[in-house]
């Protein structure tokens, strides 16, 4: 039996969708799976039926691109619902960015349990959010930092004259930053 033979033996068409679903061996994460080669000669394997669509209908996958399902159905070998995209767009189009979103973005507290409050979250460009406390501890090597405290982290304290506070309102010890400079 010929490849193309063995593929559309085991296809039923969907005509609502225009999805050709697998109705062979489907693998746990939701791929038609078939199995091709021999054993005799030892070149025996199973290789996703998407793949060998794309193969038979399209041609060669371009190295360094994958297969990537338009329709969202991951048993579909429909080869006009498939795209070679990079594994990058495959995953910015997939189900998993919005899940991780409604997961993350339902959380209370970070993992440290710092409360996500609207004064301790910071909102990334990229549209991810951080806990501030967080980061303000990370920015000192760990050491909890307050803006109300009397000495800095390396325990000198703050005075007037000692201080200096930008435009942001962010303080530093002048002592400190001195004996960064002689060094």
């Amino acid at each position: 039996m010929s490849l193309i033979d063995k593929f559309l033996d085991r296809v039923s068409s969907e005509p609502n969708t225009g999805c050709w679903l697998w109705s062979g061996s489907v693998s746990k994460n939701g791929y038609g799976v078939l199995t091709i080669g021999s054993r005799s000669d030892a070149t025996r394997r199973r290789v996703y039926a998407h793949r060998i669509a794309y193969l038979l209908y399209k041609g060669e996958i371009p190295k360094g691109l994958e297969p990537d399902h338009k329709c969202r159905v991951r048993s579909c070998v429909n080869p006009d619902h498939l795209e070679a995209v990079t594994r990058s767009v495959n995953t910015k189009r997939g189900l998993a960015p919005t899940l991780l979103a409604a997961i993350n973005g339902s959380k209370t507290h970070c993992k440290n349990g710092h409360a996500f409050t609207p004064d301790n979250t910071y909102l990334r460009p990229t549209g991810g959010r951080s806990c501030r406390e967080c980061l303000r501890l990370r920015a000192c090597g760990g050491k909890p930092r307050s803006r109300f405290s009397e000495k800095c982290t390396n325990g000198h304290p703050y005075t007037e004259a000692s201080t200096y506070t930008n435009g942001k309102g962010h303080r530093s010890c002048r002592t400190c930053i001195r004996e960064r400079y002689a060094r």
